[in-house]
């Protein structure tokens, strides 16, 4: 028989059809393992989801927990200083009347008639500290950011500023800055210049701002007085120009000028300090003479002045606020004061720190 008749059929080997059997099965494996895998890899990613939005959510909480925490314990904070503040007023309240009580069990004093007027330009009294009046309290980062902001208010001619003693300045920076913004600050003293001044209350020389003194403006000088109460030593400075271009610095050493009144009896001279104005240099010379006028409450038309140099009184010293008159010659004195001076500035009319006015008085037109 031919094998190309037609009639004649070709049957595949029976391991060909087993085999594709095979194929047929481990593809719908596969195919069952890859939906396995798919719903596998989805059920995953929903459940990474979920944790993450859960960790979202926690530390969403956390952070609302540590706010309000710390909400509460500003204010818990400023309730205490409010408490402290009101305890020590009342303290001081009854302190005040107990002393007002004792002082109405004093007999009175017979106060004798005032003397003379006489000249009374001596070292500087400094007022008593007064009580710290009654303010609102304020957090310290609202008075760190009020002081910051006052550094720079620009100088002015003829504004006051004041002095601060770099140690108590340091010290309000440690309780104030920003790493203390919820600090406590109710045990600062006052402002407390007693370690850049004298016995007498005048500022020692040489020192070096920044160093050991801060200047401030008014503005914030006010706001330390009524944050912590007025200071012992108060050290107003008068903003002045120099130079050409009217350089405005504040005048940290003023001008300090002794004051005597001649006498023609040398045996009356008195012992002691020498009496002493301090004036800017900025000031005029009629600025001096009416303070001098003021002081002495004399008339004048009755005064004439002269001026001594103060090398003059570094190698002849004198004692008292008496000046012999017969020294204005051995002396080098000059006539001071005339109505072609009055308008000049101390400085341009050569005058200088250390130097003394000598004021006479003229009787009967003498």
């Amino acid at each position: 028989m031919s094998l190309h008749s037609p009639s004649v059929l070709v049957t595949p080997p029976m391991h060909a059809i087993q085999a594709l059997g095979d194929k047929d099965e481990t593809l719908e494996v596969l195919v069952e393992d890859y939906i396995r895998a798919t719903e596998l890899q989805r059920s995953l990613k929903n459940r990474i989801e979920a944790v993450m939005r859960e960790k979202e959510d926690k530390a969403k909480q956390d952070e609302e927990i540590t706010r309000l925490a710390s909400q509460a314990a500003e204010q818990e904070t400023v309730r205490l200083l409010e408490a402290n503040r009101l305890l020590k007023e009342r303290m001081r309240r009854a302190e005040v009347a107990e002393g007002e009580k004792t002082a109405c069990q004093i007999s009175p004093v017979v106060v004798s008639a005032p003397q003379a007027a006489q000249v009374s330009i001596g070292h500087p009294l400094q007022p008593l500290p007064a009580p710290r009046p009654f303010v609102p309290a304020v957090s310290t980062r609202n008075k760190w950011e009020a002081i910051a902001k006052l550094r720079y208010t620009p100088q002015k001619r003829g504004d006051i500023w004041f002095l601060v003693s770099s140690t108590w300045y340091q010290k309000w920076k440690r309780m104030c800055a920003p790493s203390h913004y919820r600090g406590d600050d109710s045990s600062l003293d006052p402002v407390d210049n007693s370690d850049i001044v004298d016995e007498n209350g005048v500022l020692l020389s040489r020192l070096v701002e920044e160093t050991h003194y801060e200047v401030v403006c008014k503005e914030a000088w006010d706001n330390f007085v009524e944050w912590y109460g007025q200071g012992s030593y108060i050290l107003p400075r008068k903003i002045i120009t120099e130079g050409v271009s009217n350089y405005r610095r504040a005048e940290i050493y003023p001008y300090k000028l002794y004051i005597f009144n001649m006498t023609r009896i040398p045996t009356l001279l008195p012992q002691g300090v020498t009496p002493y104005i301090e004036i800017s240099k900025s000031d005029t010379v009629g600025s001096l003479i009416d303070r001098i006028i003021q002081l002495s409450g004399l008339k004048k038309v009755d005064m004439r002045f002269w001026i001594v140099s103060g090398t003059v009184l570094q190698a002849k010293p004198l004692k008292g606020g008496s000046y012999p008159s017969d020294r204005i010659q051995t002396d080098g004195a000059q006539p001071f004061g005339d109505a072609s001076m009055l308008n000049r500035r101390l400085d341009d009319a050569l005058v200088e720190s250390g130097d003394a006015i000598v004021y006479e008085v003229r009787y009967g037109g003498a």
